[in-house]
């Protein structure tokens, strides 16, 4: 494939998850203020804190899906349909293993006191909690399950489809919130009806790739074990990534639940969610250049590769800079009108989740580029010092600065314990290629 090709294809499919983005960007909006009115601060709390401890769900995603969409890449790239289909056959087969495993797991949740480990205090939470862990470990399950199908489409580059799915998912969503609010469900159902439409949709797009590779869906058991060998160490790297990742992501909300308060943890989302409004764009567009990093690297334009990465990363610093600036000075004013007054975060606060935001977006450029080489050590070492970071600072620094002693730890263990590590080993991979 040619390399105009190649940036038609990432034109496009940037632009679909920039709508898709933009979109999310607007319902949400819409949404928190209203889900906020009916949930109030405690159960929404709860929501958002069980989605942050279930993103544990993704390390079997992060396992499996991103190497076996990199070798289709590779195969593909290479004009190898054979081997192609051979991984995406095995990928649909993981799927179904992976759905079977996620309905075990939701039946042994039951098990464990959730209302006393989150700190639930809301009579009303308290009976919804095991519930909504309930369903969100299904739901959670089942999209990691179905992830392998978008996987399919951008390895062959074909990277519009999945981002118009994400869009038309994510308006459904937005639909299905309001009639759950309008028909004043509980909060297990209210989660449930949100996460489904992108499940549904991405089933829906396995038509198409049935009509192209029917032979797909009949996948070689013997194929199953040469495969997840070749996987398998990568995968160790992968999983410890992620695991750390997880970390890093579930810890500050966490440790606000513990020491503080579900009230506590709404407040840090709302202002984190409205501060980082910018890595919601770049998220639409980083998965998008995975496989052209991957592409260029494959075929040897590392002059091009080189020159495609810089740009990003110089682009996405000054305007993620001004960003944060502005946020910081007139975001406490935006939030408040936003929420109805229901909080007034200080400007120090929404000034230091901006520095970690820019520092996040450098990341995710960085990351993306090291996946697409395989450079899993760094990336495992990289994400072990940053959770190891959040984890400590973050309770020692939360217990005499409140709320911002967690984003401080963030940015320390962000700034120190990843981004050096990182910058350092893609300087050294360009100078010696």
């Amino acid at each position: 494939m040619s390399s105009v090709n190649i940036k038609s294809r990432l034109i496009g499919g940037s632009l679909w998850s920039l709508f898709g983005r933009g979109t999310k960007i607007v319902t949400a909006f819409v949404s928190v203020p209203l889900t906020l009115n009916y949930l109030g601060m405690e159960r929404m709390g709860l929501w958002r804190l069980t989605l942050s401890m279930l993103a544990i769900v993704s390390l079997i995603q992060a396992g499996l899906v991103p190497h076996i969409k990199t070798r289709m890449t590779e195969s593909f790239a290479d004009g190898n349909l054979l081997q192609f289909k051979r991984y995406c056959s095995i990928g649909i087969l993981l799927s179904v293993a992976i759905l079977i495993l996620g309905l075990l797991v939701a039946l042994s949740a039951q098990f464990v006191n959730w209302a006393s480990l989150m700190n639930v205090n809301d009579p009303i939470a308290q009976r919804e909690t095991l519930p909504l862990v309930t369903v969100l470990l299904i739901c959670s399950f089942a999209q990691i399950s179905t992830s392998f199908i978008p996987a399919i489409f951008e390895a062959r580059l074909s990277l519009s489809k999945p981002k118009i799915i994400e869009l038309i998912a994510s308006l459904l969503s937005f639909g299905m919130l309001l009639v759950g609010i309008w028909l004043k469900v509980g909060l297990p159902l209210l989660a449930g009806v949100v996460s489904v439409p992108i499940i549904i949709l991405r089933i829906g797009m396995l038509k198409e790739i049935k009509a192209e590779f029917p032979d797909v869906f009949q996948p070689k058991l013997r194929d199953v074990s040469p495969i997840l060998k070749e996987l398998a160490r990568p995968a160790i790297f992968s999983i410890g990534i992620q695991l750390n990742t997880v970390l890093i992501g579930a810890a500050p909300s966490f440790i606000i639940a513990r020491t503080l308060s579900l009230a506590d943890v709404t407040l840090f989302s709302i202002c984190y969610q409205f501060i980082t409004i910018p890595l919601i764009v770049l998220s639409a567009v980083v998965p998008v250049f995975w496989p052209a990093f991957t592409s260029l690297w494959r075929v040897g334009k590392k002059a091009e590769l080189k020159k495609m990465f810089l740009m990003v990363c110089g682009v996405t610093f000054l305007v993620f800079s001004g960003y944060a600036l502005c946020s910081g000075v007139i975001g406490p004013w935006l939030i408040k009108l936003w929420v109805g007054g229901e909080i007034a975060p200080t400007r120090s606060f929404l000034l230091l989740i901006g520095l970690f935001v820019i520092g996040k977006g450098l990341h995710c450029w960085l990351s993306t580029l090291l996946w697409s080489l395989k450079e899993l050590r760094t990336l495992f070492l990289a994400e072990l010092m940053q959770a190891v970071i959040v984890i400590v600072a973050g309770y020692f620094l939360v217990l005499r600065m409140g709320l911002s002693g967690i984003v401080l730890s963030m940015s320390i263990a962000l700034y120190v314990g990843a981004l050096f590590l990182m910058f350092n080993r893609v300087l050294k991979i360009f100078k010696a290629r």
